[in-house]
């Protein structure tokens, strides 16, 4: 059973939050606490960050750690490893090339060409410490662990994301020690990015079960001031899902209304709660309307060193004394979510 569930929500400012579930040490907004509690981590998120995102997913049992993360063999190929193998199987499939038909083999051979031949776990050297019996990379297996967000499967960066089976669910919980909580799957979604304006939840492959061979579940929720999440049947996650931020117009320079813009500034910025996909800049449409005239000499991007802002840029001077609106349109996230419309007005000076 998943006991909580923790990732970065933007409302309020970006902070993490307990998603789901239930901590003593996680504060829940309780105004009628001694002392009153002026933070709120433990509520349903409808604002879950779409960049720089993470996920703690904690669970009250181990899982097989085979289903959720693979090897890299000497070739760089992944395989992943046989239910059963122990680090001596590991080790004795880390031995040199001439002896690897000798040592690595068996039911719990891992790192097997077409042929079933071993060709080795990838085990280098570190620095001046020879090689430690053991792989050198491991990566989450993909399809594991799914992010669903509609239509849209987010990509999982499968080198960041990993199973922690150690910790326990009694340590404190304050900001600085969610990490304590374990054992979880920690799922980074590729780049940080996820689909914005979207209801997401994840989705966990068949194999993917405890020792007792039960597939995880998400219970409801739980109740205040008691660790009673409720109850779920063994693959059933509908007990949980979250809403990720619609990515919007935060400011504009010059600012809205503005009267005092000099002419001779030819860079008009809109800047974003998130980044859009710098690849939309281009089929985005723009109209400037110059004093009740439309302008069309301009070129419009994504800036090139702060994600978040949106550019437009003339050739030549504005003109001295104008009103300008200038609307943009159809700028996408990464996942082609359209972002809504922005207008900006303003006024040159004289």
């Amino acid at each position: 059973m998943i006991q909580q569930i923790f990732m970065s929500e933007i409302a309020g400012g970006r902070q993490t939050v307990l998603a789901h579930g239930w901590h003593p040490n996680v504060t829940n907004g309780r105004l009628d606490a001694e002392p009153p509690e002026t933070t709120d981590l433990t509520h349903p998120v409808t604002s879950a960050a779409a960049s720089n995102q993470s996920f703690r997913i904690v669970f009250d049992e181990l899982l097989f750690g085979n289903a959720l993360e693979e090897i890299e063999c000497r070739d760089g190929s992944f395989s992943r490893v046989p239910e059963g193998a122990t680090p001596e199987d590991i080790a004795n499939c880390a031995v040199t090339n001439d002896l690897l038909p000798t040592f690595c083999t068996g039911a719990h051979a891992v790192c097997l060409d077409a042929n079933g031949v071993p060709v080795g776990v990838k085990d280098e050297a570190q620095g001046s410490a020879p090689p430690d019996g053991a792989p050198d990379s491991i990566r989450m297996i993909d399809g594991a662990v799914k992010i669903a967000c509609g239509a849209i499967d987010v990509p999982v960066n499968l080198n960041s994301s990993f199973w922690q089976p150690a910790g326990n669910q009694l340590v404190p919980a304050g900001r600085t020690a969610f990490n304590s909580l374990g054992p979880a799957i920690i799922l980074i979604p590729e780049a940080g990015r996820m689909p914005s304006a979207s209801t997401c939840h994840f989705e966990f492959a068949p194999d993917v079960t405890d020792k007792q061979r039960i597939r995880p579940c998400i219970p409801t929720g739980g109740v205040e001031d008691t660790d009673d999440i409720g109850m779920c049947e063994g693959g059933d996650t509908s007990g949980f899902s979250f809403s990720t931020e619609s990515i919007g117009l935060d400011s504009t320079i010059p600012s809205q209304g503005s009267t005092t813009w000099r002419s001779t500034q030819r860079t008009i910025t809109f800047i974003l709660t998130a980044g859009p996909d710098p690849a939309s800049a281009a089929g985005a449409t723009v109209t400037v309307d110059e004093g009740g005239t439309a302008r069309t000499d301009f070129t419009q991007r994504v800036s090139p060193t702060v994600a978040t802002r949106f550019e437009v840029i003339f050739p030549t001077d504005l003109l001295p004394a104008t009103a300008y609106t200038i609307n943009v349109s159809g700028l996408t996230d990464t996942f082609g979510v359209v972002i809504p419309p922005m207008m900006l007005s303003f006024t040159t000076a004289p």
